[in-house]
């Protein structure tokens, strides 16, 4: 049977993949028994969810995500190794 660890590791690992029938199984065997992981795990889809929701390109975004780069850019000293 795996543990709260093991769950964890797995699913923040393989989130965007798809786990074989047997740890499947596993996983939802240990979320039935567990709730704790059953909470980190919907906080992790709903945090993935989000992050593609925001993510996603829009029609005429194209001024906002501009506009956000250099805002990241400007926030972000720059590294050694990049020359100006």
């Amino acid at each position: 049977m795996l543990n709260c660890k093991d769950v964890h590791r797995i699913v923040a690992e393989d989130l965007g993949q798809n786990p074989g029938f047997l740890r499947r199984m596993e996983i939802r065997f240990h979320l039935f028994m567990c709730v704790k992981c059953r909470s980190y795990v919907a906080q992790m889809f709903a945090i993935g969810e989000s992050i593609r929701t925001l993510c996603s390109p829009r029609p005429g975004d194209d001024a906002t995500a501009d506009r956000l780069e250099r805002e990241i850019m400007a926030c972000c000293p720059p590294s050694p190794d990049q020359s100006d």
